[in-house]
């Protein structure tokens, strides 16, 4: 039996993710160290497992005299989301970690930041890692071109399941043709999404039977406000801005009433976002030099389409979508994000240690 160390942070993907592997992986022990600040709103019954452990900070965790010992006694550490500079410090300095380290990338935390002393450490623990965890394929490349790797790289998601369950329930929903076309730009309130940019290229349609919803709960609130002040400058009351968090199944009941969403992303992010609007029957535009362009169309052969697209449509071309094209792209989403795969690709992450 393997002992397997998972670093964790407090996020919306945390549940899932513990209970995936409670439920999938028995052969083995899992320990969760969650770390972060708790929102005295929610509630953490994922707290109460016998293997999760909390601590509010866990730099004050990692400098405990103990800790060296008890991190000595795991076959594979696997930390998540590679964005605390003093956790990424830590390894650093006890380099030995490297040779049983996975690190997990969520997008954007495989970038370097910091001072110079900072970027040379995690360059250093991302080049001598045992396994590097990517979410989709394309992001292979990149890491592999800009880091130079010693260790593998590796493709796997997180699990939802009761997410994957709403999703299945919920039906794709016939419009009136009198109903307002929907439109959804980005999922969040930062700037990669390009927010401004797609506000402008969709202005031409304002004359028509639209409303633009703009997810914006969070993110950076300042550029929050600077996309609300633009999109009701030249939409008025048509423009929705969503501020607040909404429980995932608001959400996902959201989600189903979305004709059309844009993503103007360079990166990888939003993923689950997308699978759901996907699953849905949305209609979606992507950049077309994009790894999530290339990932939609060439990986799950999905009917997507591309932003560079918008500046040639007349609001019907923008919007119609077959009703075949969205069932195909259900099909493809299911056959895809199941449980049996996912469960695959993070038995390849566990199973680098023997």
């Amino acid at each position: 039996m393997k002992e397997i160390l998972h670093i964790f942070k407090i996020e919306k993907f945390t549940a899932g993710f513990i209970s995936f592997i409670n439920k999938n992986f028995t052969e083995d022990s899992h320990i969760f160290w969650i770390h972060g600040d708790k929102n005295p709103d929610e509630k953490y019954t994922y707290l109460t497992y016998p293997n999760v452990y909390f601590y509010p900070n866990m730099e004050i965790k990692l400098n405990k005299k103990y800790t060296e010992k008890q991190l000595e006694n795991f076959d594979l550490i696997v930390y998540h989301w590679v964005i605390d500079i003093p956790i990424i410090d830590y390894f650093y300095c006890h380099k030995k970690i490297l040779k049983k380290l996975a690190l997990y990338f969520w997008g954007g935390d495989d970038k370097l930041f910091g001072n110079f002393g900072e970027k040379v450490r995690k360059r250093y623990v991302i080049r001598n890692a045992l396994v590097l965890g990517r979410i989709i394929p394309e992001e292979i490349a990149e890491t592999r071109s800009s880091y130079h790797p010693k260790g593998k790289l590796l493709c796997a998601m997180y699990d939802d399941e009761k997410l994957r369950d709403i999703l299945n329930n919920m039906r794709i929903i016939q419009k009136n043709i009198t109903d307002a076309i929907n439109i959804q730009i980005g999922n969040s309130a930062y700037p990669d999404f390009n927010h401004i940019r797609i506000l402008q290229l969709l202005s031409k349609y304002k004359g028509d039977n639209i409303k633009i919803y703009v997810p914006l709960s969070y993110g950076k609130m300042d550029y929050a406000e600077q996309v609300i002040r633009y999109g009701r400058k030249i939409y008025g009351d048509k423009f929705v801005p969503m501020q607040k968090f909404l429980p995932a199944e608001e959400y996902y009941d959201f989600l189903q009433k979305i004709d059309i969403a844009i993503m103007d992303l360079e990166g990888q992010h939003a993923l689950g976002n997308i699978y759901g609007l996907l699953r849905l029957g949305c209609k979606l535009y992507l950049r077309k030099d994009s790894m999530l362009y290339e990932y939609f169309l060439k990986e799950m052969h999905c009917k997507i389409f591309s932003i560079e697209q918008i500046e040639n449509m007349d609001i019907n071309k923008l919007s119609r979508f077959a009703y075949q094209e969205k069932e195909k792209n259900r099909e493809q989403i299911f056959k895809h994000w199941n449980e049996q795969i996912l469960v695959g690709q993070w038995k390849q992450i566990f199973n680098t240690i023997k």
